[in-house]
Formats: C-alpha cells, sequence, structure tokens
C-alpha cells in the first residue's frame, strides 16, 4: 500500500495517507468516549421503537424478537472476530428489541374500537378516572355493557362529558345514557393522531351523557375500593387546594399538585402557554425533581440534626430512600397519567443512582430511566412528554458535564472582592439562566414539530419565574401537603396564594410583549428525526468530533420553512375548507368543527378573513375567488383553477374549466374529468385530505389514510349516522 501511495502526485499523496490513517485514527477518538457506547444503547432501544411508528402497515408479531435473537446470535459470533461488527450487530440487536418490546405492548393493549358513532344507547361501567374540565366533569368508565354492542365489540373503556353539580365516586358502578363516537381521527394529514393514543390507554370511544347517572353499587373488592379512595383522595385535595389557596390561584396549586387543570382559567392557561411557563402546569420531570429535592434535603438535614443518629445511619441513602417513598405519593396524588409516570420512573432511578453511590447527573442514568420507561410504555417515545423531558436532560447533563467543574473551581475561590457566599449566590443564578436557556434550545424542535409555535421569550419568562416555582411555591405545596390531614394548612394556604400571583404576573407580562409567540410550518417527521439524532450526537459525545453535528442541526430546523405547504384542506365531512394566500389560510364560513379549525390554523397559520357566498372578503388581494350557492372556483397563484363543487349541478360546468375539483356531493367521479380531484366518496372512506400545487404543474394529494397507514389504530370511522347521504 506504502508503495501505491508513493507513486501518486503529491496532491493527492497527502489526501491518501489521511484516508489510509482514518479508521485508526476514528478508533482511537471512539475508545476515548468507550463509557459513552453504554448510553447509546438506549438510543438504539428508542430509534427501534419509534421506527415502529413509521410504517404504513402492522408486521407479523414476531418479526422483532426473532430479528433481535438473529442480531444477538450474530454478535456473540463476532465479538471475538471484530469488534466493529459485533459492535453494529449489538446495536441492531437492541433497536430490533425496542422495536419488539412496542409490536408486544400493541398487541397487548388490543381492544375492541368502536367504528360509528352510536347512541344514545345505555351505558353501565365502573368509573374509573374522574377530572374537571371545562365547566363539566370527563370520567372514564370501564368494565361496561353497552346496549346494542355484543362483548365481541364493546370497548374496555370510554371518556364521557357529563355535566353535574358532583360526579359520581370513584370506583362505583354506573348506569346512563349517552352518545358515543370513535376516538377522532387527525384533523389533516401530519396532524396529531388521538386514535393513537387512545389505543395505547384502552380507550374504544369517546362521547357525552345525555342523562344523570344512576349509582348501581359501590366498590365491590379491595382493589376497587382501593382505588376509589385513592381518587377521592385526589378529589379532596384538588378542592382544598382551590378553596384554601382561593381565586385564579387556587386552580393553579390544584394543577401542580393533582393534575387537575380543568380550574385554572383560559386567560391563565393562555399567558403559561405563550410565555413558554406551560411546562409548570403539566406533573413532570420538574415537578417530581423540585419535590424529590425538597424531601430529600430535609429529610438529609433532619438527620443531621440528631448527632447519635446521624453517627450510625448513612442520613444521604436515608433520605434518598424516603423521597422515593414521599415520590409515590405524589404520583398517586398526580393520577399517575404517562407523564407523571415518567418522571417518576426518571426520578427513582436518579434518586437509586445515590443508594448505590453512583452520582446522578450522568449518561448512564438518564439512558437507564430512558430505558426503563420505554419497556414500560414503549408508546411514549412518539409523545411530546418523553421527547422534551429527556431532550432537556440530556442537554442539561451534557452542560453540566463542561460547566460544572469550572463553576465550583470559581466559587471556592474566595480570592477577589467576591467572598464565597456572593460567588454561590452568582452561580445559583447562573445555573437558572444556564439551565433555562439550555433546555430552552434543546427542546425547541420538539417543542415547533409538536405545537407549531416557540414561545420566543421562554428564557426570560423562566428566569424570573423559576426561582419562585423551586424556592417558594413547592416548599409551601409540600409543606400543606404535609399540614392537610391535620387541618394545620392555612399558613400555607396564605403563602403560597402571592408565589403563584407573581408567577402569574410573570406570565401574563411576557406573554404581551410583541412576537411573544412565533408560528412555526409544519415539520416533518424525518426532519425531527434528524434533528433528535443530531442533539444526540452533540450531547453523548465528549471528542471534537461531537460538533460534526452542528451544521447537521442547523439545516435541519431550516428545512421546514422551505418546504412546499397545503394550498387546499378539506375535512372528511366537506363541511370544512381552507385555501391558502400570502398570510396564511383563509377558512370557509360558519362556526362548526372549532377543534378542526383550531388545528388547522396552528399548522398552517390563518388569515383574519373568510370566503362568503359571494367570494371573499375584502383585504385578500393575493387571492382570487367566486362563490355561489353551489360551490366556488378558487385561482391560485400560478394562475390554476380550482373548483369546490357542492351542488351536482355545478359540475358539468365547474370541471370544464378547473385543473383539480374538489366535489363534495355524493355523486360519480367518472362524471368530472379533471385530471386531478377528490370526491365526496374519497372524504368519506380516507378523512381529511390536504392538496398542493406543486411548482411543475402537478398536484399532489395527501390523505389521513395514507397518512396514518394500516395501523391497529387506524380503523376507526368518524362518521355519524346523520351524515350519511
Amino acid at each position: 500500500m506504502q508503495g501505491v501511495v508513493d507513486r501518486l502526485p503529491r496532491p493527492m499523496r497527502r489526501w491518501a495517507v489521511w484516508l489510509e490513517d482514518s479508521p485508526k485514527r476514528l478508533g482511537a477518538v471512539a475508545e476515548a468516549d468507550r463509557d459513552r457506547w453504554g448510553p447509546w444503547l438506549a438510543v438504539f432501544f428508542g430509534a427501534g421503537a419509534a421506527s415502529f411508528f413509521g410504517l404504513p402497515v402492522e408486521l407479523p408479531e414476531w418479526v422483532g424478537m426473532a430479528c433481535a435473537a438473529v442480531f444477538a446470535a450474530g454478535a456473540v459470533w463476532a465479538w471475538r472476530r471484530g469488534m466493529v461488527i459485533a459492535l453494529l450487530l449489538i446495536g441492531l440487536a437492541v433497536y430490533a428489541a425496542g422495536f419488539a418490546a412496542v409490536q408486544v405492548r400493541t398487541v397487548a393493549v388490543a381492544a375492541p374500537v368502536l367504528t360509528r358513532a352510536l347512541g344514545p344507547v345505555d351505558i353501565e361501567g365502573r368509573v374509573e378516572a374522574i377530572e374537571p374540565h371545562d365547566g363539566a366533569w370527563r370520567i372514564t368508565l370501564a368494565d361496561l355493557v353497552v346496549e346494542r354492542l355484543t362483548s365481541e365489540t364493546t370497548p374496555s373503556r370510554v371518556r364521557l362529558r357529563l355535566h353535574m353539580p358532583e360526579p359520581p365516586a370513584h370506583g362505583s358502578r354506573v348506569r346512563l345514557r349517552a352518545r358515543l363516537m370513535p376516538p377522532p381521527v387527525p384533523a389533516a394529514p401530519g396532524a396529531y393522531d388521538f386514535g393513537r393514543q387512545a389505543w395505547y390507554a384502552g380507550l374504544g370511544a369517546v362521547g357525552f351523557a345525555v342523562t344523570q347517572p344512576e349509582i348501581l353499587d359501590q366498590p365491590p373488592n379491595a382493589l376497587n375500593r382501593l382505588s376509589a379512595a385513592v381518587g377521592e383522595i385526589r378529589r379532596f385535595v384538588a378542592q382544598r387546594l382551590s378553596d384554601g389557596v382561593g381565586g385564579r390561584a387556587g386552580g393553579v396549586a390544584a394543577a401542580l399538585v393533582t393534575g387537575h387543570r380543568g380550574g385554572v382559567p383560559d386567560d391563565v392557561m393562555a399567558a403559561y402557554r405563550d410565555s413558554g411557563l406551560a411546562h409548570m402546569l403539566a406533573i413532570s420531570g420538574l415537578h417530581m425533581g423540585l419535590a424529590a429535592g425538597l424531601m430529600f434535603v430535609t429529610l438529609r438535614g433532619l438527620i443531621a440534626l440528631v448527632p447519635p443518629l446521624a453517627l450510625r445511619v448513612n442520613g444521604k441513602k436515608v433520605a434518598a430512600v424516603g423521597a422515593i417513598a414521599g415520590l409515590a405519593v405524589y404520583l398517586m396524588l398526580s393520577g399517575a397519567n404517562v407523564p407523571a409516570q415518567r418522571a417518576f420512573i426518571m426520578t427513582a432511578v436518579v434518586l437509586s443512582a445515590v443508594l448505590i453511590d453512583r452520582s446522578p447527573m450522568t449518561f448512564r442514568v438518564l439512558a437507564t430511566a430512558a430505558v426503563v420507561v420505554l419497556l414500560w410504555r414503549p408508546e411514549a417515545i412518539v409523545g411530546a412528554s418523553f421527547q422534551l423531558s429527556f431532550a432537556a436532560v440530556a442537554a442539561l447533563v451534557a452542560a453540566y458535564e463542561v460547566l460544572a467543574p469550572r463553576l465550583t473551581r470559581w466559587r471556592t475561590d474566595g480570592e477577589g472582592w467576591l467572598g464565597p457566599a456572593w460567588r454561590g449566590g452568582a452561580v445559583y443564578m447562573f445555573g437558572i439562566l444556564a439551565s433555562t436557556v439550555v433546555s430552552t434550545l434543546a427542546t425547541a424542535p420538539f417543542t415547533a414539530a409538536h405545537f407549531h409555535v416557540i414561545p420566543a421569550f421562554g428564557p426570560a419568562a423562566n428566569l424570573a419565574a423559576m426561582p419562585v416555582m423551586a424556592l417558594w411555591v413547592m416548599p409551601w405545596l409540600v409543606v400543606a401537603l404535609v399540614l392537610m390531614p391535620f387541618g394545620l394548612d392555612g399558613l400555607a394556604f396564605a403563602a403560597l396564594r402571592p408565589g403563584l400571583e407573581v408567577i402569574e404576573e410573570v406570565a401574563r407580562t411576557v406573554a404581551g410583549w410583541p412576537g411573544a409567540v412565533q408560528p412555526v410550518p409544519p415539520m416533518p417527521v424525518a426532519v425531527l428525526a434528524t434533528a433528535a439524532v443530531a442533539g444526540l450526537w452533540l450531547c453523548l459525545w465528549r471528542q471534537s468530533w461531537r460538533f460534526a453535528a452542528l451544521p447537521v442541526l442547523a439545516v435541519a430546523l431550516v428545512v421546514p420553512w422551505f418546504l412546499v405547504r397545503p394550498d387546499i384542506l378539506v375535512n372528511e365531512t366537506g363541511r370544512l375548507m381552507a385555501v391558502r394566500s400570502g398570510a396564511g389560510l383563509v377558512l370557509s364560513p360558519g362556526r362548526s368543527n372549532g377543534f378542526v379549525r383550531q388545528v388547522w390554523q396552528e399548522m398552517n397559520g390563518t388569515g383574519e378573513g373568510a370566503w362568503t357566498n359571494r367570494g371573499l372578503k375584502s383585504g385578500w388581494p393575493d387571492v382570487s375567488m367566486a362563490c355561489d350557492s353551489r360551490g366556488c372556483l378558487y385561482r391560485a397563484q400560478d394562475g390554476r383553477t380550482v373548483a369546490l363543487i357542492t351542488h351536482e349541478a355545478a359540475m358539468a360546468e365547474d370541471c370544464r374549466v378547473a385543473d383539480v375539483a374538489i366535489i363534495l356531493v355524493p355523486t360519480s367521479g367518472w362524471a368530472c374529468r379533471t385530471p386531478h380531484k377528490v370526491t365526496f366518496w374519497d372524504l368519506r372512506d380516507k378523512g381529511a385530505h390536504a392538496l398542493t400545487l406543486l411548482p411543475d404543474g402537478g398536484v399532489r394529494i395527501d390523505s389521513v389514510e395514507a397518512w396514518r397507514g394500516r395501523r391497529s389504530w387506524s380503523g376507526a370511522r368518524a362518521w355519524d349516522d346523520e351524515d350519511e347521504p
């Protein structure tokens, strides 16, 4: 090889030598980060779980486990023959194991899902969950008997909206009449898929009650009685906090402990959301971490105050055990929903690291927590809560590794005009600022992908609100819970209210700043996955090759602004449409389909106007549309014409002049000879459609069915009986 290199021209010789030595250099760099190989296995496991949801069809249940076994066997065979190949096979085996975990979970939770709207019908069921929601109650019923449904087609759970002063007790069996519907399908291709979440929650239908529930019996066995008791305790705590703290702050206090956000006024929710403080209202890693830290420090301090006890026990480990027990109580009070379970598992793993004398701020602890969560709930990998939490913590751990040694040396150095005490305070404030900035940047891609907005001033709001939450609100909440059984919680309530009012004022002030909420275009899954991998590459490695992720990350974040967005949206019933203008989407008139309207606005941006029977209102010079009682003709900016046909009599004329036709009447599509069309039956069978007029003259037609694929959770229809032609 050396002789070949020597015969090359001089400019090429250096490149050849560099290429010849690159495997050796690459191996040396990888060996220097050997302790990071383990956390990458958690990444492979999560990638395998995530890839399951990107498939258009279900694969046989044995595929994941079979591939994992084959790759594992290959890794054992290759271990002594080549470490690189063995490591690659180990990664593939873990990837396949993550895929298999989701397959097993998908089969384990399989239950009937309602396929059509039904009712009103008589329903009997046991109350499994209760939560306030928009001035009403939202209850989940299990162990169901539903009129007109056999036992084979009866869902395992339904969720109903119930209007009454006080809901039935947890665990009681009730009878009522209700209207049931399948879990809602996505409002547009690429929109949030509630049906997938409902599948893994065992939720086979949603609806609303039309009569008051009749109580049939109380919880019959010990397990149901325990569940009922927990539910009633949650209701008591939420009501006690809401009444004791009082005012708008009372609903926020109840949300921080029990997860019940129904008592939080809509304008307060909007202020928290637009200012970047919405994470404070969801039971998550923030609350679990603060609660655990408070309990850990308090217990350790109490042990240190008793010298004979401090000399005989390991105060740090006893405090860790006590904090885990306290977190279990907090988990129970919060309702133990999936985000709270994930936060509890992660925090418990961190505290367990203290028990075995390991540093909790390491990627190995984080990777262990991620794998535990994904083994328990592998579907969490595609949820906003999991992605936001672990992205923030991964970035914070990486930043901690870089900054902690430097800050510690500076804080303990007493020289100069700043003494140790002042330096400690400065380090604390810098830590809050750095943590806020790092976590905001780390979660920005996921916030944009899931919510289509970015709170521009989130770091400023968190910098102002987090010290109040960490040093005032959470400690007094813990005190209130401890004193509540004795009726001595009044002092804690009095202290809580001003702290919560300060945070609300911060949220309102920041949300009112110009440009506080920045809309962003939809981010394709492939782009989000690329950004996630680049972020992990930047955080997990320590060597300089980590910075190769920066340009990839920058490109991934910029790409959505250059993608072509839909020009026309039609919902599945054809009763709501939108066309694109320079300012966003112009929606068809009316107030129906409010949820779909909101989703479309968030995903694509919506202007202020709407069209009328005569055409568009003034103020839309870049859009041309003419309407009558039979439909509309929309002329796009590139000159092409789209016919929105609402009456059969208009088909012949409109189809003759249109390049694209959307036919909203139940008639044969053969009557319209346009090269591109969406018929009434397409909407009925395939759900909402998005049409994109491509620059090359073509038309891309996307449907919810094509985007979802043929999956376990995609068989339901949202059509109502009254929508039949």
